[in-house]
């Protein structure tokens, strides 16, 4: 286990400034943004070679949680605290409650696939925004036909 050699590495080496993250985080199935779509259906017969591959948690999140891979450009933002590159991966947590401000993975229920989005409240009406300031119809409303599937917890670059 990689925290596991980072102990072992920070004892030998001495004065360290990094200590290992939480155990007991996994591993999760980085999944397909079709297989999101339909993860409370499918989870419970969900076997280890479904997934594309599995991936520790930084954060404790419920055994229900799964990774995805950030397609295109819609959630960067270089200008702001919150900035998703195509490639980078993201942990979804289906059981945590979607609040104004949070970053969803929605599925629109006249599609298949899902996809991310920061969720707006506002004035009972609610809204997915996308968090590059140059995207094409950056924010569009949701009247009841969007199913939320999960909270975002976590997020991890790729190089």
């Amino acid at each position: 286990m990689i925290t596991d050699s980072l102990r072992v590495v920070g004892d030998k080496i001495g004065n360290n400034n990094t200590e290992p993250g939480p155990e007991g985080t996994g591993p999760y199935p980085l999944i397909s943004w079709v297989q999101a779509g339909a993860w409370e259906r499918i989870v419970d017969n969900f076997a280890p070679g479904d997934a594309e591959q599995w991936i520790e948690a930084p954060v404790r999140v419920s055994k229900s949680s799964y990774w995805l891979r950030v397609c295109g450009e819609s959630m960067y933002d270089p200008t702001g605290k919150r900035s998703f590159k195509d490639g980078d991966l993201v942990l979804v947590e289906p059981h945590a409650y979607a609040e104004n401000g949070s970053l969803v993975v929605v599925r629109l229920d006249d599609e298949s696939e899902a996809t991310f989005k920061q969720l707006i409240i506002e004035g009972g009406r609610k809204f997915l925004k996308a968090l590059n300031p140059n995207w094409p119809n950056r924010i569009f409303e949701v009247n009841g036909n969007a199913t939320i599937c999960g909270v975002i917890k976590a997020k991890t670059e790729v190089f």
